[in-house]
């Protein structure tokens, strides 16, 4: 079971980009918002890949190696609303890499 929701909407998206703290390695960007206070205790998570990535089998396989990297990860997610950008480069990335590079930017958006 995961242990985030997923971000819905575009102006969730835009709102978390916008105003939330940012982090960046070369490959991907992570946003991070504060929940309104009414909202639940339960991280959200919305991630963007472009086009420029590549076709939708290339896309869909990055998005799911992220949400498996997430759902795995040794330190929970704080309860904030988060955007993961990922870049082109992101694709051709091992598993090993993108989820080290995650996890670089997951702690300095916590900090």
């Amino acid at each position: 079971m995961r242990c985030f929701r997923s971000l819905r909407g575009r102006k969730a998206f835009t709102t978390v980009m916008g105003r939330g703290h940012r982090a960046s390695s070369p490959t991907l960007s992570l946003f991070a918002l504060t929940h309104r206070r009414d909202a639940a205790n339960v991280p959200e998570v919305g991630i963007v890949i472009t086009k420029k990535v590549g076709k939708a089998v290339t896309r869909n396989q990055l998005r799911r190696r992220c949400k498996a990297i997430l759902e795995g990860s040794p330190q929970s997610l704080a309860p904030k609303r988060y955007v993961l950008h990922c870049r082109p480069k992101a694709a051709a990335l091992s598993f090993a890499e993108l989820r080290r590079q995650l996890m670089d930017v997951l702690a300095r958006v916590a900090s």
